[in-house]
């Protein structure tokens, strides 16, 4: 009797392409399924690439009377009462702060390193100033004694 936490490995295995499957008995009635086949071809192959609640290739949703829903994912062979999908987005969202939090940072380093730059410039063009001054004061003293 299948068990909680095993599962019909044969889903996908281009080895078994021809022959009975757990899976394909379930799913098909007792003969080969070529729609199992197809679905190699036309489900996403990552959770990156579902559309709305669909379960990329490698997945399957279970359900047992004692567990209820779980999924069965057919790539590492287990099993998992989580739904992988809001466990992806989780991973997506933590993802996401970490990279959010390091622009942040970085936004920071530049926005200090602009300040100082900033800082410079002011004191050069007050430099300038005063040199300007002086030198124009120099030149006004010099025609104001010929």
């Amino acid at each position: 009797m299948w068990q909680f936490g095993t599962a019909p490995w044969l889903l996908f295995d281009p080895v078994a392409l021809g022959r009975r499957s757990v899976t394909a008995e379930r799913v098909c009635g007792g003969s080969w399924c070529p729609v199992l086949f197809a679905q190699r071809y036309t489900k996403p192959l990552t959770f990156a690439d579902c559309i709305s609640d669909e379960l990329p290739l490698g997945w399957e949703e279970a359900y047992d009377p004692q567990v209820g829903v779980y999924y069965i994912d057919h790539n590492t062979k287990t099993t998992q009462i989580e739904d992988p999908r809001v466990q992806w987005r989780r991973e997506q969202e933590h993802m996401l702060k970490d990279y959010l939090i390091l622009a942040q940072e970085a936004i920071a380093a530049q926005k200090e390193i602009y300040q100082v730059k900033q800082q410079r410039l002011e004191l050069a063009q007050q430099e300038y100033r005063q040199l300007h001054d002086v030198w124009e004061h120099k030149l006004g003293s010099q025609t104001s004694c010929e």
